[in-house]
């Protein structure tokens, strides 16, 4: 299968444009140095671990659906895209879940947001390639050029009117779309639209179970880090951690509750320990 012959106009167009702002950043010295410094950072063994898990996790996903015909390979383009954008950006904020008790939440309505209607809608029907070519670049800019005035107070009419432009931009794109799925109404009500509106939904549902446990290890891995500092004594940090999972298990938000509201004070003796905890049980 060929995944270009799969790629509409838009999509065919932000791909060489990723590509040559790929090559340009490549060029300059200091972008280089960056994304060197960033590759580096990211190739730390729990991070890479967890990564694989967090990709094992979707693989297992994608060959259940496929076991009950609901993925094949027509869909391999749609899942590449999920992947580089939603499941990876869930990933890279994964701290996020420890501040943001809607965050699991988030994931799924993030995804059923009428806006991704909107997406997936004027993702159907494209203009020509030269012409997503040129827009696509002057819709960058300007969406740029927007979230730059909105951090200025002094260029607020800046951006009052780049969101006008950028609102008159989508209204004229979903007109064409409607415009195009009137005419072609038949083909845009098939069941492989409907699977490929689906599937980033049932994928991020998916992905929940994953998710959350890397969360809680991860939590599980700061609480522990912070009780091996406060506390020299072996013993002691190995008790309290083993007080704290037989409190919490895979209780995440009991978990986040302990690391939030109780400090990790040297404790004295392993007896401490009990009083420590009973510190948590008024904390809500």
């Amino acid at each position: 299968m060929n995944i270009l012959s799969e790629l509409n106009s838009r999509e065919l167009a932000t791909l060489i444009w990723l590509g040559i702002f790929s090559i340009w950043a490549i060029n300059n010295s200091h972008i280089r140095v960056s994304i060197i410094n960033l590759i580096k950072s990211f190739f730390n063994k729990k991070i890479v671990f967890l990564f694989l898990i967090f990709t094992c996790s979707i693989i297992s996903s994608i060959l259940l659906l496929r076991q009950i015909h609901f993925w094949d390979l027509s869909a391999l383009k749609d899942t590449i895209f999920w992947y580089l954008g939603s499941a990876l950006v869930t990933f890279i904020n994964l701290n996020d879940a420890l501040q943001n008790k809607d965050f699991f939440k988030n994931i799924i309505f993030d995804n059923l947001k009428f806006v991704i209607i909107i997406e997936f809608i004027n993702n159907l029907y494209t203009f020509s390639f030269p012409i997503e070519m040129v827009l696509l670049p002057i819709i960058c800019l300007i969406v740029m050029l927007d979230a730059f005035a909105e951090i200025k107070p002094e260029y607020e009419k800046v951006k009052r009117f780049l969101d006008a432009l950028l609102g008159v931009f989508g209204i004229c794109l979903i007109v064409y779309t409607f415009r195009n799925i009137t005419i072609d109404f038949q083909n845009f009500a098939s069941l492989k639209n409907l699977r490929d509106f689906l599937l980033p939904i049932f994928l991020s549902i998916m992905l929940l179970p994953c998710i959350y446990f890397i969360v809680l290890y991860i939590q599980y891995e700061h609480i522990f880090m912070l009780i091996d500092f406060a506390n020299k004594d072996k013993k002691i940090s190995k008790s309290l951690k083993k007080k704290i999972f037989i409190s919490c298990n895979i209780n995440l938000s009991r978990l986040v509750q302990i690391s939030r509201n109780v400090g990790f004070s040297k404790l004295e003796r392993i007896e401490d320990i009990d009083s420590w905890f009973e510190q948590t049980s008024y904390i809500k």
